[in-house]
């Protein structure tokens, strides 16, 4: 049986099941439930394939996104295919959708500006509460993820050349940097936040 074929056939009762949910039907509920398991395996699959652009808490909070819009559009199944194929494109959106509104934050964070920020502030007074602030910022990072830093935006080393320098793997490389970028970003909106900038 081809897949939309089986789609086909698996709707009407996948329909009714809805149906039963909506109307307060608790074992429907519940067969919906597990059914919905399948959000995390979508979204883990996709996010494989794409190269792992989400960490594991991030790919979690994006489950839990997903299966709330899922409860929130259930009224709007109408049976065209599996629940799952439905729930599917809502995976698809989802992570794209994410990953859209990372790309854009990381265009309005400039990584290099909030590094030397950060290098500059570390030596301001202790009177300056913004200067403690960014300098508080660096402790937060590990000590191999202020190493990757300083190499890649102090000394102006490529990726592949901080590793080498602190004897690790590209990858591993890259995934410090990325952690460490990360921070960095919720330390620039805190403080947008509070300098009014």
């Amino acid at each position: 049986m081809k897949r939309h074929d089986h789609d086909r056939a698996v709707a009407p009762a996948d329909v009714l099941l809805v149906r039963r949910v909506l109307s307060g039907d608790r074992d429907a509920r519940q067969e919906l439930v597990e059914r919905i398991v399948c959000v995390s395996r979508f979204l883990s699959s996709m996010n494989r394939r794409m190269g792992r652009p989400l960490e594991q808490e991030d790919l979690a909070d994006l489950v839990q996104e997903v299966c709330l819009r899922v409860w929130q559009k259930l009224s709007t199944f109408e049976g065209r295919g599996s629940l799952e194929s439905w729930i599917y494109r809502f995976c698809s959106l989802g992570i794209l959708k994410h990953l859209e509104g990372r790309r854009r934050e990381s265009e309005r964070f400039d990584p290099t500006a909030a590094v030397d920020a950060l290098v500059r502030s570390a030596g301001e007074s202790a009177d300056d509460p913004s200067g403690q602030f960014l300098a508080s910022c660096l402790q937060v990072l590990s000590r191999q993820e202020r190493r990757v830093v300083h190499l890649r935006y102090v000394e102006g080393l490529l990726l592949s050349e901080v590793a080498r320098h602190l004897a690790i793997d590209l990858s591993s490389a890259k995934t410090y940097h990325q952690r460490a970028l990360q921070k960095l970003r919720r330390f620039d909106v805190a403080l947008e936040r509070g300098c009014g900038r």
